[in-house]
């Protein structure tokens, strides 16, 4: 299975960096019930599933139903506290084992969908997707908080893209993106969050070839991180089509938007070469 580094500002050598994401789309209409039933999902295996951390905005909610869940010095408070505190300082390993416990501890707490998203952060940040894809899609069957529900379901389509399950990841993304069509009121993290959605839908539908569909997805990431890596993936379907004068048009515009980015040069070699093969250059 292939491993991503946990450098949140970096992508491996296709492209793909689903670690940096915009950490929150708390749409109502966007309910864990609504997307799973517009996409009919079923498990991908059995239980063992940005610009701010999801730990850090997914808050734990007030503790209602364990009994020894009333006070912050409660055994379960701070099995949970201690496992979120690893996972914000960035050590997934051990959180990881924390949450883990935490779950096997206190299976009826009321944190435990939020400690399920958390493991589920914890592995999808140390590259464990299949195990991570598990905890995500059990967060929304067992019906996630709102604050987390969109961000679990785009996770859960990271992880079936990088498992190579293209046709799985495109129903998980479709029915987000479509309800959130709908919507008149999207905050500017919402619109980062469907960037990141339709960037994963658009590279989806490229794996597989359709590359109109995929094209018009692509098309729509014009903002964020994953804009620069739209454009490369849409010169490189251009290419595979001999369309050569979109391909030079769309790396020379690669260049100029982001003249800095760790790609540029050899976008610019890609340019040129595509320019020869449309005969504009000797």
């Amino acid at each position: 299975m292939r491993r991503h580094t946990l450098q949140s500002g970096s992508t491996d050598k296709t492209g793909r960096n689903p670690l940096r994401q915009p950490a929150r789309l708390p749409l109502p209409a966007l309910t864990a019930a609504a997307v799973l039933a517009a996409a009919s999902l079923t498990p991908v295996c059995n239980p063992l599933f940005s610009t701010a951390n999801a730990a850090e905005t997914a808050q734990p909610s007030a503790p209602t139903t364990a009994s020894d869940d009333e006070g912050r010095f409660a055994p379960s408070t701070q099995q949970f506290d201690y496992a979120s505190g690893l996972l914000s300082r960035k050590l997934p390993v051990e959180a990881e084992d924390e949450f883990s416990r935490f779950l096997k501890l206190y299976p009826n707490d009321s944190r435990v969908k939020l400690a399920l998203f958390r493991r589920g952060e914890s592995r999808f940040s140390q590259g464990k997707f299949q195990q991570a894809s598990v905890d995500y899609y059990e967060v929304l069957r067992r019906g996630a908080p709102e604050d987390i529900s969109s961000l679990a379901r785009i996770r859960y389509g990271c992880c079936l893209f990088e498992l190579s399950r293209f046709e799985d990841a495109i129903k998980t993304f479709q029915p987000l993106l479509v309800l959130a069509e709908k919507r008149d009121d999207l905050s500017n993290d919402d619109k980062a969050m469907l960037q990141t959605a339709s960037y994963y839908l658009g590279r989806s539908l490229q794996q597989l070839n359709k590359l109109p569909e995929a094209e018009k997805e692509l098309a729509k990431v014009q903002n964020g991180e994953f804009a620069p890596l739209a454009l490369l993936a849409r010169a490189d379907m251009a290419t595979a089509q001999k369309d050569f004068l979109l391909s030079a048009k769309l790396l020379g515009e690669f260049s100029s938007r982001f003249p800095t980015h760790a790609l540029t040069g050899s976008a610019k070699l890609k340019e040129a070469e595509s320019l020869r093969q449309a005969g504009k250059l000797p």
